[in-house]
């Protein structure tokens, strides 16, 4: 009895098994077991370790058979929450389960996240190395580019923090061409205006020598103008009259600019000899010494010809009193001859390089040399041109003119 009993409850279990077998046969497509998802093939079996398409989005069944979600596969694809394998996508994905840092990834058309080099996506370009996508700093061979904190290659002015330089820190502008290249060790021409960049891209200011691509801003720099440009605070080369500190910061002066080159006796000036140059801005003279600086007051050359310049800076020409004194400098003749002090008798006065000659005061009239010609003039200088006069003394003198313009003068008592 108790056999057939063991024998029927055997037949029992194998039935209950059979029949429990029967309803876990699995269907081909998704199936979900304690809330995981797992695919299953036609003979029943769920499928390990590879890809599969579903209405036209493919999922990765991992190789425990669950669907995987928002992970990369293979370090290649990258499936979201709902296992779709994501394309033409960007993704902030985390290095590692125990790191804070995260990077961007972009998926293409046909799901591989983008490896090393520049990519263009919606119309700008980023680049990428190791599949992560670059911000900041980013150098390309021989060319330096700017990636900003979206991966966005910037162009145009740009007003960065570097450490790029040795020993050195600080934000300054920069400028990146349309193709991302940033200007460095060259003069260039941007919007019109000259601007001038150092090695390291700096937009240089202040006193700069464009050839070795230095500013008195950071470095020394050359006391000779001639070999420089001065850059505003706008980096633009300066034009126009600009009141600076000279490059050895020696003296403040006055300067005139044409696209940062500063006038001098050798630059866009008409020499006076190697030292002074005059030029004519806006129709009036101005002189300038071999350094650029303005000249004011009174000059005299080695050669003794005399100029005089007014507190402006502008050549003073005709006649003029200075100081209490009266002076004629030329009103006529070219550029460089213009403006020197006259020697001889300028309507009916008497003139040596520029100095009213008189007769000493309280002698009514005197008889001078100017320029190895005789004259007799009074107190005012006035020169008298014919007959006869007295001076404070008696003297009586006779004045008749020579063949070569001079005067020939005879005491008569």
């Amino acid at each position: 009895m108790r056999k057939r009993n063991r024998m029927l409850i055997a037949v029992a279990c194998a039935a209950v098994m059979s029949a429990g077998m029967a309803v876990t046969a699995q269907a081909a497509g998704w199936a979900q077991n304690n809330g995981q998802w797992y695919y299953y093939n036609d003979s029943g079996s769920p499928l390990y370790g590879q890809w599969v398409q579903d209405n036209g989005n493919w999922y990765f069944l991992d190789y425990d058979g669950t669907m995987a979600v928002s992970q990369l596969i293979d370090d290649t694809y990258y499936v979201n929450e709902s296992g779709v394998m994501i394309t033409n996508s960007w993704r902030l994905i985390q290095d590692d389960p125990w790191s804070a840092q995260s990077h961007w990834y972009y998926f293409g058309s046909n799901g591989q996240a983008y490896e090393d080099g520049w990519k263009t996506i919606g119309g700008v370009k980023y680049h990428f190395s190791g599949q992560q996508m670059d911000t900041g700093w980013f150098d390309d061979g021989d060319n330096t580019y700017y990636l900003g904190s979206d991966g966005v290659m910037v162009t145009g002015w740009q007003y960065l923090y570097s450490d790029r330089a040795d020993d050195w820190s600080d934000q300054n502008w920069y400028y990146f061409s349309s193709t991302g290249r940033m200007s460095k060790s060259r003069e260039q021409t941007i919007g019109g205006a000259d601007y001038v960049f150092d090695q390291y891209g700096r937009m240089l200011t202040g006193w700069v020598d464009a050839e070795h691509f230095t500013s008195s801003y950071y470095d020394n720099v050359t006391e000779d103008v001639n070999h420089l440009i001065y850059c505003e605070s706008s980096g633009a080369a300066a034009s126009g009259w600009r009141y600076l500190v000279t490059p050895d910061e020696s003296d403040e002066n006055w300067y005139y600019f044409r696209n940062g080159r500063a006038y001098t006796s050798s630059y866009k000036t008409t020499a006076l000899n190697d030292r002074y140059g005059v030029a004519r801005i806006d129709n009036k003279v101005y002189c300038f010494t071999n350094r650029g600086r303005m000249v004011t007051g009174e000059l005299e050359l080695s050669d003794g010809r005399i100029y005089y310049f007014d507190e402006s800076g502008a050549m003073v020409t005709g006649r003029v009193e200075i100081d209490g004194e009266t002076f004629y400098y030329d009103k006529s003749g070219s550029l460089g001859n213009i403006g020197a002090g006259y020697t001889g008798v300028k309507d009916g006065y008497l003139y040596d390089n520029g100095a009213l000659v008189r007769a000493e005061e309280g002698l009514r009239y005197e008889v001078v040399t100017v320029d190895g010609k005789d004259y007799l003039v009074n107190e005012s200088g006035k020169v008298k041109t014919g007959g006869t006069a007295t001076d404070a003394d008696g003297n009586k003198y006779d004045v008749d003119k020579d063949d070569d313009g001079g005067y020939i003068i005879k005491r008569i008592n």
